[in-house]
């Protein structure tokens, strides 16, 4: 079996208290429920790609989606190494969604891109 989710995070977002998570449809309830999945990972915490490339390939096979909350440069080179991206620098609150056709995380590669930009956020 599955599991469709699972939220990493380096241990500076734990610290907020759920105050970045926000959307026009959030509310209390939901936010609650993305800190009780939210798993603190220390090799999140960095700003080499290797590390953040070392724990996408150690991912259980059994989470079919995940998300990844980090910092740059690190994840800017990580979005370009394991996408079709050209993205030169991941701005400030801006997310990527990549779509991989492998199903073993230890093998991930050339998957396709989407970005979500903070201005088409706030939109």
């Amino acid at each position: 079996m599955r599991v469709w989710q699972s939220w990493h995070t380096c241990p500076l977002l734990q610290q907020t208290q759920g105050t970045n998570i926000s959307s026009r449809r959030a509310t209390k309830a939901n936010v609650r429920t993305c800190f009780e999945k939210l798993k603190v990972n220390e090799l999140l915490y960095t700003f080499d790609a290797s590390q953040v490339l070392e724990f996408i390939h150690s991912i259980g096979d059994k989470y079919e989606k995940v998300i990844c909350v980090g910092h740059n440069p690190a994840f800017s080179s990580v979005i370009r190494y394991l996408s079709d991206t050209t993205l030169r620098n991941l701005p400030t609150a801006a997310w990527a969604r990549i779509v991989f056709s492998q199903s073993q995380w230890s093998k991930v590669a050339n998957g396709k891109c989407t970005l979500g930009l903070p201005k088409e956020i706030l939109a």
